[in-house]
């Protein structure tokens, strides 16, 4: 809307979009201090072809000139530097960069023939000198100088409707250059197997983790914390016949504070990567179904040993029986609890912005908190109202904590 207005607009960016890069008009690319690329956004693709640096049909340009810049693909910075001059180009039309890609056919041809003149030496010096050998590479060398030796097409000049000169070159009917707006084909979505892309996002992602430890000393601390809290507020209840009441709040509580620890965490850290997921996606680098898994798989280590030193801590503390399959129970009831979670907080968080997926997630949640069987037995629960708790799955939980104390 600003720039539509009459004012010029300039933006520092680094990876935009394919669908952002495509409203730029006049783009300025640079590499060690230096510029590698100024002019239109339109004839940037056609300009690196002409050094040799073809863009994938599936790849964004702007993703593509920053991997050369930053020499994915070789050393081309002088090169680029030195074809745009350093900045002082200001490639705007095909004629602009017509003399480099010129040039450059022409030193290809030149190397080539200094290889077929060597060829032809040998052959002379060791006696095999093959005719048909010397035809095809006379035959070569022709067509190659005749073909490069084509002036470039001439440009025309005319006019537009404000009077304004404008500068055309002739197109010709074989060639077509398309940078975003081209009708990708390909036989495969992806460059790379489903596989391959989740061990890359779920390297990322484990790494991303380990560079930034502050989330998980605050859930460390939490959960430890919480643990010894609890622990000393139902402390030796387990072994208490009359507290059998506040043995299920225990448990109640218990399951509570796993899952909304576990919901939070990802309705809070989903929406935070959903731009780079978006960008990265649309450029075809991995699948969603890839970044699910490996989001999901990444957490799993964490999550496990939180809520296994919380359940540690508890179980004991409390005085529940110590019997190693009651504990492996107890657990694994904690740990399906925290998973579940964290799968709706995925859902929670995918749906909506942050600010909506916090409010929303608990409210969610208040159904099933209130049909598990905690706050009104189920034969109290009106029978148009007893389905809910057949698709709560803290009904189930709390229902096997509670056979498993009455025993």
């Amino acid at each position: 809307m600003l720039a539509e207005g009459g004012r010029t607009i300039i933006c520092t960016i680094h990876q935009p979009s394919a669908r952002l890069f495509e409203k730029f008009d006049q783009l300025y690319t640079l590499a060690d201090g230096q510029c590698v690329y100024q002019g239109s956004t339109q004839q940037l693709v056609p300009f690196l072809s002409t050094l040799n640096l073809e863009c994938p049909s599936y790849h964004n340009p702007a993703s593509y000139i920053i991997e050369v810049a930053c020499g994915e693909h070789g050393d081309h910075i002088e090169r680029l530097v030195q074809a745009i001059d350093n900045g002082k180009k200001d490639i705007r039309t095909a004629a602009d960069y017509a003399a480099i890609k010129v040039r450059n056919d022409i030193l290809q041809v030149q190397n080539l023939k200094a290889i077929l003149d060597k060829n032809d030496a040998a052959n002379t010096i060791s006696g095999k000198y093959d005719e048909n050998l010397t035809f095809n590479n006379s035959i070569l060398k022709g067509n190659l100088v005749n073909d490069i030796a084509k002036e470039p097409p001439e440009p025309v000049i005319s006019t537009n409707e404000k009077g304004d000169a404008m500068i055309e070159l002739e197109k010709n009917d074989n060639c077509s250059t398309a940078l975003l707006t081209a009708d990708i084909t390909s036989p495969e979505r992806y460059p790379t197997s489903q596989l391959h892309q989740f061990f890359v996002v779920l390297k990322r992602t484990l790494l991303f983790n380990f560079r930034d430890w502050t989330l998980m000393y605050l859930r460390f601390f939490a959960h430890m914390l919480v643990g010894f809290l609890i622990g000393t507020l139902y402390y030796d209840i387990g072994n208490d016949g009359s507290k059998v009441l506040s043995n299920l709040g225990f448990l109640f509580f218990n399951m509570l504070f796993l899952m909304y620890t576990s919901m939070t965490v990802t309705i809070l850290a989903f929406p935070l990567e959903l731009p780079i997921l978006l960008k990265e996606n649309f450029n075809r680098w991995y699948s969603l179904k890839s970044y699910y898994l490996a989001m999901s798989i990444a957490d799993l280590p964490f999550q496990t040993i939180f809520c296994i030193l919380y359940v540690s801590i508890v179980y004991y503390t409390t005085s529940q029986p110590l019997e190693w399959a009651r504990f492996a129970m107890f657990l694994s009831t904690c740990l399906l609890i925290a998973f579940v979670a964290q799968s709706v907080g995925l859902l929670v968080g995918a749906a909506m912005n942050v600010q909506n997926g916090v409010f929303l997630a608990p409210v969610m949640s208040v159904p099933f908190l209130l049909f598990s069987g905690f706050f009104v037995s189920f034969d109290a629960i009106p029978k148009y109202l007893r389905w809910i708790t057949y698709v709560s799955c803290v009904a189930y939980l709390f229902l096997k904590w509670k056979l498993k104390s009455a025993r």
